[in-house]
């Protein structure tokens, strides 16, 4: 924060200097408290909406919530060591020959500390709001502290999954049964969040049975943990943490060095997938299928993008379907415009596969295809995926709104259609002028012509407007000129 306001707090300065990071500090905190009362405020506004039934299923998801940190902190500890090490780390801990029980005990806890915290604040927030919608006398306090030692539990618990397996010396076998385990537990544990009872879990003899319960599963994983330490294999430490170790210093780089953090974020996935083993081979075909059939590849290969994927089609065709349809009226509109603008990285997930193949030269120059070429057969894998997330995302949604579900998934197909043409913008220049676009300033364009287009009320001229954009974004293109 400090660096972002134009001052280095490490750094020796004058008194005014100091005063001027005082005043930082306290406008930061003044915002903060500011923006936490309005958080609480609009929590119980909403809860109290909600009703008594509402803020039930609400604390039970907020319960699987909890499962679900479990599972995201286990996963990993499956396929990486949970125990991270910078180099100074590893040659001075690690391969120095300190004992390992002293530095997972400091990981778990630190660990354990921070998703803590973030239980506290997140479960008097909720608290707040259970008060609110239920019209009972419950304590925000008594959320905030049961969230909290519920959030601890299950990170210890998850770093647990990840020594266990660091003690097995990761072999497949021991693996696969300490996964099946886990997997079986956490499934057990939302099975019994859909039949919790706020009243009973926040209040009297059940409070105090579920605070031991989360306190025995903290101090038990912990101790665990810092007892298998002394079986881990170094070696497999060592390995894990290579990438962490090589990345470490990017951080704070991207900000006192003003690296754009997408240059860092890039750097972090490349990294991780020439790590990588690789599980699948190219499918045979020749021409363009052969594109189709790389990209199709690299999208099993780069799962780190999946729930990227995932995220533009839940959002930016749903949304886009409401926002034109006249269901969602001007607020639909805005939020549209505003995922469009703002989440430029999906459809860049979308195309990577194009995004690669034209900016590495000595692989664009030995492709006899156009960049339209390019743009659609290096997409199809993906957009497949997106768009059957879209399909799957608009189905409820047409029901909820009104809107006739045939118009809206074909409206919802077009869309997905003319984002993956306009991404073709940040690849080219416009024929005849000669200038350059990017994605976000097309998408707008496109957006705002087509909501004046929709204020027609009529579904063909909409949908005639669609595939006129469409047929327009392929023709710039086409016959744009490559941008070297």
């Amino acid at each position: 924060m400090m660096h972002l306001a134009g001052t280095d707090p490490v750094s020796e300065g004058g008194t005014g200097e100091r005063v001027y990071q005082v005043y930082i500090v306290g406008f930061v905190a003044i915002a903060l408290v500011a923006l936490w009362a309005a958080l609480l405020d609009a929590v119980a506004t909403t809860f109290a909406a909600l009703s008594a039934d509402g803020s039930i299923i609400v604390f039970r998801f907020a319960l699987i919530a909890l499962v679900a940190v479990f599972a995201a902190m286990g996963m990993r500890g499956l396929r990486t060591a949970p125990l991270k090490c910078s180099h100074a780390d590893i040659a001075y801990v690690i391969s120095g020959g300190m004992r390992m029980q002293a530095t997972v005990l400091a990981s778990v806890a630190l660990r354990g500390v921070g998703c803590g915290i973030a239980g506290l604040v997140l479960g008097f927030a909720l608290g707040t709001g259970l008060a609110s919608g239920m019209q009972a006398g419950l304590d925000p306090m008594v959320a905030s502290v049961f969230f909290a030692m519920g959030a601890a539990a299950a990170a210890s618990a998850g770093w647990l999954v990840g020594a266990v397996r660091l003690a097995c010396g990761c072999r497949f076998g021991a693996v696969a049964v300490e996964a099946v385990v886990a997997a079986l537990g956490a499934l057990g544990c939302v099975a019994l969040a859909f039949y919790a009872d706020p009243f009973v879990l926040l209040g009297g003899s059940g409070l105090a049975a579920v605070a031991f319960s989360f306190g025995s599963i903290a101090l038990l994983g912990t101790a665990a943990s810092t007892a298998l330490a002394a079986r881990f294999d170094r070696a497999i430490v060592i390995e894990e943490s290579a990438l962490f170790a090589d990345t470490q210093s990017l951080a704070s780089a991207s900000l006192n060095f003003n690296i754009d953090p997408n240059l860092v974020r890039d750097y972090r996935r490349r990294k991780k997938l020439a790590r990588r083993r690789v599980r699948f081979g190219l499918g045979r075909g020749g021409g363009r299928w052969a594109l189709t059939s790389r990209a199709a590849l690299s999208l099993l290969r780069q799962y780190d993008g999946w729930p990227t994927l995932i995220m533009q089609g839940a959002v930016a065709a749903p949304i886009g379907v409401v926002a034109l349809s006249g269901t969602g009226g001007l607020s639909s509109i805005m939020v549209w415009l505003l995922a469009l603008l703002l989440f430029g990285n999906g459809i860049r997930e979308e195309t990577r596969a194009f995004g690669d193949d034209m900016r590495i030269r000595l692989v664009r120059d030995r492709l006899p295809f156009g960049a339209l070429e390019l743009l659609v057969f290096d997409t199809i894998p993906a957009f497949v995926v997106v768009t059957a997330v879209s399909l799957a995302t608009i189905v409820p949604l047409a029901a909820y709104t009104g809107v006739p579900l045939v118009w809206a998934l074909v409206l919802g197909v077009a869309l997905n259609v003319l984002y993956v043409l306009m991404r073709g913008f940040d690849a080219v220049r416009f024929p005849l002028t000669g200038r350059r676009i990017e994605y976000e300033a097309g998408a707008s364009v496109a957006a705002v012509c087509l909501m004046l287009v929709s204020f027609s009320g009529s579904f063909g001229v909409l949908a005639g407007a669609v595939v006129l954009a469409c047929v327009a974004c392929a023709a710039i293109v086409h016959y744009g000129t490559e941008c070297v």
